[in-house]
């Protein structure tokens, strides 16, 4: 019996939203100091708080992270549908 597997569009959803969550998260923490100056009351132009985002630095880390992220996904879902489908009974001994 084959096993079940997600279609690639599902799978290319996974790691989209994977790696945009991870993408997601690190600029937030990019966005950390403008944010604390912002809510002491310091004037921030958008320019200035752009130049926090340091992302070509990380961009390894962050696709790493998210193929990660996105297989793990992936994988979750294979396993929810293997669960799903239902086994064929193993057929009765007979017990002498």
């Amino acid at each position: 019996m084959s096993v079940p597997t997600l279609p690639l569009p599902q799978k290319i959803k996974a790691y989209a939203a994977s790696f945009l969550l991870v993408l997601l998260i690190y600029v937030v923490i990019d966005l950390y100091v403008p944010l604390k100056h912002l809510f002491v009351g310091e004037p921030l132009s958008f320019q200035e708080a752009f130049t926090y985002i340091n992302l070509q630095s990380k961009w390894p880390i962050i696709l790493i992270i998210g193929l990660l992220m996105g297989r793990n996904s992936v994988r979750k879902k294979e396993r929810a549908l293997q669960g799903a489908v239902p086994q064929t009974p193993a057929p009765p001994t007979s017990v002498q």
